[in-house]
């Protein structure tokens, strides 16, 4: 192992190999809480009164019983910046740097702002909602829908055409071609047939509203 101050990661890179012969790279986390630190630094410093008189906005990851907040840092164009730790308005407080440490994930802001929600990227990552309200009427809905609509992402009454719609948009998404995954593509064609051979009578038994 090779120890102290190198110029760039390079020169350290070069050094380990003069020391200890052949390496392998296995992180820089050391660099990552360094920078870390310095962005937190920075953000304080440039905190103010009219920064924390900034309104608050939330998205909320939700579930069966719970919802829970995660506080809207910025918005650009195209995405909102959220922040990874759920809020808590009166949290423990170290009175240094790390009170600024902001980690933050991304939604797409259109989807966001036209559904009302919006997943987070990433194959095990869920879906965020602009209010609890709509989780839940989905939740009341998805009691009357079939399996194969909620795969396709339709409510209960979805009209053929849109059970189309549905499929080419998720085909695209989920299609190996397109990078997306095998098994998954399956999934959703299957769900497509099964709404087919309903011939939307399946799809609206029900009327159900929020």
């Amino acid at each position: 192992m090779a120890r102290g101050i190198a110029e760039s990661p390079e020169a350290a890179y070069q050094a380990a190999v003069e020391a200890a012969g052949p390496v392998r790279q296995v992180g820089n986390w050391v660099a990552d809480v360094v920078r870390e630190k310095e962005a937190a630094l920075k953000r304080s410093q440039r905190t103010t009164e009219n920064d924390a008189a900034t309104p608050l906005e939330f998205v909320y990851e939700c579930g069966e019983g719970f919802a829970v907040a995660h506080r809207i840092v910025k918005r650009t164009t195209k995405r909102i910046y959220v922040e990874r730790e759920p809020w808590r308005e009166n949290g423990d407080l170290h009175d240094d740097w790390r009170d600024y440490v902001r980690r933050t994930f991304i939604l797409d802001r259109k989807e966001f702002e036209d559904k009302g929600k919006a997943k987070r990227s990433g194959r095990w990552y869920g879906t965020y909602y602009a209010d609890p309200a709509i989780y839940d009427a989905e939740g009341r809905a998805s009691a009357f829908r079939p399996e194969y609509l909620s795969i396709l992402e339709l409510p209960a009454g979805a009209s053929v055409d849109a059970i189309h719609a549905a499929y080419r948009r998720l085909a695209r998404k989920t299609h190996p071609d397109h990078g997306g995954d095998a098994e998954e593509f399956k999934r959703v064609t299957a769900a497509y047939e099964k709404a087919l051979l309903s011939g939307g009578h399946g799809a609206s038994c029900f009327n159900v509203s929020a």
